[in-house]
């Protein structure tokens, strides 16, 4: 064997040991890539999975209320009614002993706080507003409610924009604005709340500010007020950005898709 076949020899062996490397290298890449996109599938439908719990449970909670809403209103606040209509008669035929007239006040009194107290807790569970008028004419609602209240002065703006919001979004839209409100009436001392309404494209924006004592983002827990309304985003495909500041009020943007994207 000549030196020259002796280093072809080597050279092909050399070539051999490569491909066998690339070869390997190759398989293990590719082993990875597998084991990693197995993992990604596993974890996107435990996502999938959580996702659509949270979905069913929030549901679950609306229907629920929606049940306990309409008994509480056909059979307490009727049965009120009915007792209030009876009194009302039964006061006008006393013509004498003003001891029972004043127990017969002061039973109207209270039948009447009851009867307006499930009435209010009614609405408050199933506003009756949004399925008969629609979403814009519930917020409506709540401005008149809470400016009558005096202690806070609500403005709502844009509301021609939630025409197209879909009909599964509207009751999450409105309990994640109702949450930001009361949040505010509870604990920002706030003397104005500002929401706009905005569409560009296939998104809405809901820009929220109060002028109340704000907060610091670092050291505040999240109550049950905001868990709420981030469950509900989750829900709705939403995200919100919160800026506050001690002293200086509180400005939160959530943005909505106003579409389901399909695959």
């Amino acid at each position: 064997m000549n030196q020259k076949e002796i280093i072809l020899i080597m050279v092909i062996g050399i070539l051999f040991i490569l491909l066998l490397a690339l070869g390997f290298i190759y398989f293990l890449n590719y082993s990875q890539r597998k084991i990693i996109g197995s993992q990604l599938e596993v974890k996107q439908k435990e996502i999938e999975f959580q996702q659509k719990l949270l979905t069913n449970t929030i549901e679950t909670q609306e229907d629920e209320r929606n049940k306990f809403a309409q008994e509480l209103h056909d059979a307490v606040s009727s049965k009120l009614n009915i007792a209030l209509m009876n009194l009302d008669q039964l006061q006008h035929q006393f013509q004498e002993g003003e001891d029972k007239k004043e127990v017969l006040n002061g039973v109207l009194t209270i039948l009447r706080d009851s009867s307006e107290t499930a009435r209010s807790i009614s609405h408050q569970l199933m506003p009756p507003m949004i399925k008969k008028f629609g979403l814009a004419y519930a917020l409506e609602d709540l401005q008149s409610a809470v400016n009558m209240a005096g202690t806070v002065h609500l403005d709502l703006q844009g509301l021609e924009n939630l025409d197209i919001l879909p009909e599964q979004k509207i009751l999450h839209l409105f309990r994640i604005v109702q949450e930001l409100v009361n949040n505010t009436i509870k604990y920002a001392n706030a003397n104005k709340v500002a929401i706009h309404f905005e569409k560009i494209k296939e998104n809405l924006y809901l820009t929220y500010v109060d002028d109340g004592i704000g907060f610091d983002l670092q050291t505040i827990k999240e109550g049950i007020g905001f868990t709420n309304i981030r469950t509900r985003l989750n829900v709705l495909g939403g995200k919100m950005e919160i800026n506050s500041k001690e002293n200086e009020g509180m400005k939160a943007k959530i943005t909505i898709k106003i579409l389901e994207e399909h695959v």
